[in-house]
C-alpha cells in the first residue's frame, strides 16, 4: 500500500489508431514497449512543464478489443498532483488538459514513428513499403483517442481498481453464447452506439483471434514512471508519504479551526439530537469537501 501515496488517482486511456494496428503486430515487442513511454512521457511533460511536478505513474497494457481484435492501449493511473521538481512539497491539481493530450499523444507516437522509419528499425506492411512518407502524414488527420475516465479516492480504491484490469481477461466466460464444436457465438457492446452485437466465428478463427493477445514471453504488462519509476521509488516514495501525511494534518487542524471560528459549540441534528461536524461548505448549488478545498489551495 505505501508504494501508491494515499491521494486521489485519475484514469487515462491512451489509444492507438486502427490504422497502425498491423504495423504493431509487424514490431510487436519493439513498439508495444514504445506505447508504454511514449505515454508516460506524455502526461509527465505537461505536468513537469506546465505545474512543475512529477506524478506518480501507472501502466497497464490491453491489446484486445471488446470484439477480440487487435487494439494495443493503454490504461494509465496517475496521481492527482505530484511531488515538486525541487522534492520539497506535494503539489495537488485535478486538472487534466484532454485536447492537449490528444495531439501530444499524436504527435509523440507520430514523430517516433517517423524517426524509427527513417532509421530503418521497423518492419513495414506492403502498402506503407511503397509511400511511408505518406503513411506517417496521413496520421495526423486520424481521430487519436485520448479517454479520461473516473477519478478514484484514495490508494485503497486505486489498488482494487488496478487490480480489476491486471486480471481482466480478454473475454469473459458469460460473453460465449454457444459453441456447436465448429462455430463459437460471443456478444460484446459497442461503447460508441450503445448496442450489443453478436459474433459468429469458426473455432480456428475464434483461437486465432485469442492467441494475438498472448503476451511476449518476459514482456511486463504493467509499468511505472514518474516517481513510481523502478530507479528512484525506493528514495522518493518516503519522503512523498511524509509530505502528503503533514498536508494531511495541517488540514485536519484547519477544519478544526474554521469550525470553532464558525460556532462557538458544535450545532446539533434538529431531529435526532446528535452533534454535527462539519466536513463540507455547500454555496450556490455546488459543495465542497472542506479537506479538498485545503489541500488543492491550502492557506
Amino acid at each position: 500500500m505505501r508504494q501508491f501515496p494515499n491521494v486521489s488517482y485519475q484514469h487515462i486511456v491512451f489509444t492507438a489508431p486502427s490504422e497502425l494496428r498491423n504495423l504493431i503486430l509487424l514490431n510487436r515487442k519493439f513498439l508495444l514497449n514504445a506505447l508504454f513511454k511514449l505515454a508516460s512521457v506524455t502526461i509527465a511533460t505537461w505536468t513537469i512543464s506546465n505545474k512543475s511536478y512529477i506524478p506518480g505513474i501507472t501502466m497497464i497494457l490491453h491489446t484486445f478489443g471488446r470484439d477480440l481484435k487487435f487494439n494495443p492501449h493503454i490504461h494509465m493511473l496517475i496521481t492527482c498532483g505530484g511531488l515538486s521538481l525541487d522534492y520539497s512539497s506535494w503539489m495537488n491539481n485535478f486538472f487534466i488538459p484532454h485536447k492537449t493530450l490528444k495531439s501530444t499523444w499524436r504527435y509523440n507516437v507520430v514523430s517516433f514513428l517517423r524517426k524509427s522509419i527513417r532509421n530503418n528499425i521497423l518492419v513495414l506492411p506492403s502498402p506503407v513499403k511503397l509511400k511511408p512518407d505518406t503513411f506517417i502524414n496521413n496520421l495526423y488527420s486520424k481521430i487519436w483517442y485520448v479517454s479520461l475516465g473516473r477519478k478514484l479516492p484514495d490508494a485503497g480504491f486505486t489498488i482494487t481498481y488496478i487490480g480489476r484490469y491486471t486480471k481482466r481477461p480478454v473475454i469473459a466466460e458469460s460473453r460465449i453464447l454457444s459453441y456447436d464444436g465448429k462455430f463459437v457465438v460471443f456478444s460484446y457492446d459497442d461503447q460508441i452506439t450503445a448496442k450489443t452485437y453478436h459474433v459468429e466465428l469458426t473455432v480456428e478463427d475464434f483461437i486465432a483471434r485469442l492467441i494475438l493477445h498472448i503476451p511476449d514471453k518476459g514482456f511486463r504488462q504493467i509499468r511505472y514512471a514518474g516517481i513510481f519509476a523502478a530507479r528512484v521509488r525506493s528514495k522518493l516514495m518516503p519522503a512523498v508519504n511524509n509530505l502528503i501525511e503533514q498536508m494531511k494534518k495541517s488540514a485536519n487542524m484547519f477544519i478544526s479551526n474554521l469550525r470553532d471560528y464558525l460556532f462557538t459549540k458544535s450545532p446539533c441534528c434538529p431531529r435526532c439530537g446528535s452533534e454535527m461536524i462539519l466536513v463540507g461548505i455547500s454555496y450556490n448549488g455546488k459543495y465542497i469537501h472542506l479537506s479538498e478545498a485545503y489541500l488543492a489551495n491550502p492557506p
